[in-house]
């Protein structure tokens, strides 16, 4: 949930304050996640983890270049990139890990290694 704050005039720019609230579903445990103040800042939400154990996905547009690592880490050795089109079988996941959930994928050559998940980044294989 999303409360707008104020707002503040920057040269011709007028930016609005906003706080971030992460609470259960009843209301309760609410915590604001508040950004420093007139950074600006870009938000995601979406519903993941998406992908399932088992299932085939091919890398979409959005997420070619796919980087395959070694562990489920941004630190991690990358191993190769996966190009728009490739499918990959998922075989482990998810991780939570670095900001992201992490699964372990099979490409079409057989290689393995641990990929991100992003909304738009992979289409089911029907």
């Amino acid at each position: 949930m999303a409360y707008l704050g104020s707002q503040k005039k920057v040269g011709d720019i007028v930016t609005m304050g906003w706080q971030i609230h992460i609470m259960q579903a009843d209301g309760s445990n609410d915590r604001a996640i508040t950004p420093p103040e007139w950074t600006p800042r870009y938000f995601s939400w979406a519903p993941v983890p998406v992908l399932e154990v088992g299932s085939s996905y091919r890398v979409t547009e959005a997420g070619a270049n796919l980087d395959l690592r070694q562990e489920p880490s941004l630190a991690s050795r990358l191993q190769r990139q996966v190009p728009a089109g490739e499918a990959v079988l998922v075989l482990e996941g998810p991780v939570d890990r670095d900001g992201y959930f992490w699964w372990r994928l099979r490409t079409q050559d057989g290689m393995e290694g641990w990929a991100v998940e992003f909304l738009g980044w992979y289409q089911a294989v029907e």
